[in-house]
């Protein structure tokens, strides 16, 4: 007597296969798509693309060609970047911190509008690979604010008590400055880039603008004689700045790194070419603007122990990461 089969039962047992063989493939090809780690959590190749292409434009601006260096440089500083983001993750799990309903659904509520507003899912992918984001990355980015900023009220309260009015008028002393500066602008008013031609004439304006810094002449005067924004803050009235905000920008940075009443040498930027000078800030600012300054001090120090945490995460960068490259960066955008 033939043995019947049980068609059912063989039929179950092949799609179980095929599936247990479509998740073995799913999960080999995960490790390709992983562009670093960081204390073990993964990054894929899309958020490195993004970062790398927005430190390309931040470092350097749109350009035809682009050095080796400065791949490197762009890539060393996406790395570094991405390394804060999760520490600052991992830091949150670690501590309990947790993200309420509450600013996710206000997150969810921003993305849909955004998404209504142009026009549809299509359009809204579209537009977010014009910046080298995927909806994915999109969404980290603005929980990485999120959390940043949860971890930064987290280690504020637990050190609020050392922010007296007498340390906060020592640290404005040290830290807050009074900066002036000439700068001439690498674009032209339609906001394109200017031809090298008109970028050499701009460097040999300001080496004479600067020989005339170095002969004793009026800054203020040299504002108004040169400088393409005098009429914004920072002409001849100048700018009230922290260390802390001046990391940002490099003539900022330069301007700390000088003395009170120092001139700086020419200080190049992606926006332009600019000479600075430092003086003291003002007494009369810090009264007012007491909460800014106590918010900025706190900032700071919570920025220092971030750093610290960040240098003692293991980053791990695959070879995948290697593949991609200004040239090519919008391909792995997916």
């Amino acid at each position: 007597m033939k043995k019947r089969r049980n068609k059912q039962s063989n039929t179950s047992g092949m799609i179980i296969g095929v599936i247990a063989v479509c998740l073995l493939v799913c999960w080999s090809m995960r490790g390709r798509f992983t562009a670093l780690t960081v204390d073990g959590a993964k990054v894929d190749r899309a958020e490195y693309a993004f970062y790398l292409n927005y430190n390309r434009l931040r470092l350097f601006g749109a350009q035809s060609e682009y050095s080796a260096a400065q791949l490197e440089q762009a890539a060393a500083e996406s790395i570094e970047q991405i390394a804060a983001a999760e520490t600052v993750r991992n830091m949150c799990r670690e501590l309990g911190i947790e993200l309420s309903d509450s600013p996710l659904d206000e997150l969810k509520q921003h993305k849909a509008l955004l998404i209504e507003q142009l026009g549809g899912k299509g359009a809204f992918k579209q537009e977010l690979k014009t910046s080298c984001l995927t909806s994915r990355t999109y969404d980290k980015l603005q929980q990485n604010d999120l959390y940043y900023n949860l971890l930064r009220e987290y280690y504020t309260e637990h050190s609020g008590s050392k922010y007296t009015e007498e340390y906060l008028r020592s640290y404005y002393s040290g830290s807050y400055i009074l900066l002036k500066y000439i700068r001439l602008s690498l674009y032209d008013s339609n906001g394109d880039r200017i031809t090298r031609k008109e970028e050499e004439k701009q460097y040999q304006l300001a080496a004479k603008i600067l020989e005339k810094v170095q002969n004793g002449e009026d800054f203020d005067q040299l504002i108004f004689d040169y400088s393409d924004d005098k009429s914004v803050a920072g002409g001849s009235e100048g700018i009230i700045i922290s260390r802390q905000d001046s990391r940002a920008q490099s003539y900022m940075q330069a301007a700390f790194e000088l003395t009170d009443g120092g001139t700086s040498g020419i200080v190049e930027q992606v926006d332009g070419l600019y000479i600075v000078k430092r003086t003291k800030a003002p007494e009369e600012f810090f009264a007012p603007n007491t909460d800014s300054i106590k918010n900025t001090a706190a900032e700071e120090d919570f920025a220092a122990m971030l750093d610290e945490w960040t240098a003692q995460a293991t980053v791990e960068k695959k070879k995948s990461a290697d593949r991609i490259n200004f040239q090519n960066l919008k391909n792995f955008v997916r």
